[in-house]
């Protein structure tokens, strides 16, 4: 199986990208009540938005990004917790940060189901308009774009180097993958 990535031609691992898509489809259904549809991603920037960070680490390597719209946010906060919550309060960015938690705490488990072995970082907040969480370019990464009736969102895979999972996780040839 093979799914694109944002940057190089090395892929993001196919379980990440599919363990993170399974993980987010699932819970957006289990808490708000509605499945969310996969975009084609593209290059707009939302405005303002907030950002979950969660980085997972064991046989894989990596980072989720869970970007959020302002709108989209109030919306899940208010779904999330049964009252509005005001978007510049530390109040959201728990939000955010839990809803990133859950889904990359349901990753970790379907890796494990797949036999891979992954722990959790804390969740980290950041905030802005047009704001981009930035790694570098030789890193891989799986942008995943999403609409649901609370709005959009992305959430965004970024894999640690190919040599530490490719060999674990997808038994692929590096050097034969460059080409």
């Amino acid at each position: 199986m093979s799914i694109t990535n944002d940057a190089l031609f090395f892929p993001v691992s196919p379980e990440l990208c599919i363990s993170f898509y399974e993980a987010i489809k699932e819970t957006f259904v289990a808490m708000f009540g509605n499945e969310p549809v996969f975009l084609e991603s593209d290059e707009s920037h939302p405005g303002e938005i907030i950002i979950g960070i969660i980085s997972l680490v064991g046989d894989i390597k990596s980072s989720m990004i869970l970007m959020v719209p302002k709108s989209t946010a109030t919306t899940l906060a208010l779904k999330f917790t049964c009252s509005d919550i005001d978007y510049d309060s530390p109040d959201m960015s728990d939000i955010i940060g839990e809803i990133s938690n859950i889904i990359a705490g349901d990753v970790v488990a379907r890796l494990k189901a797949r036999g891979i072995w992954t722990a959790l970082s804390l969740p980290m907040i950041a905030r802005g308009t047009d704001a981009k969480v930035q790694w570098p370019s030789e890193l891989p990464s799986r942008t995943q774009r999403f609409t649901s009736s609370d709005g959009e969102f992305r959430s965004k895979i970024v894999a640690g180097w190919p040599g530490q999972w490719w060999k674990k996780v997808s038994g692929l040839n590096y050097n034969s993958a460059q080409g």
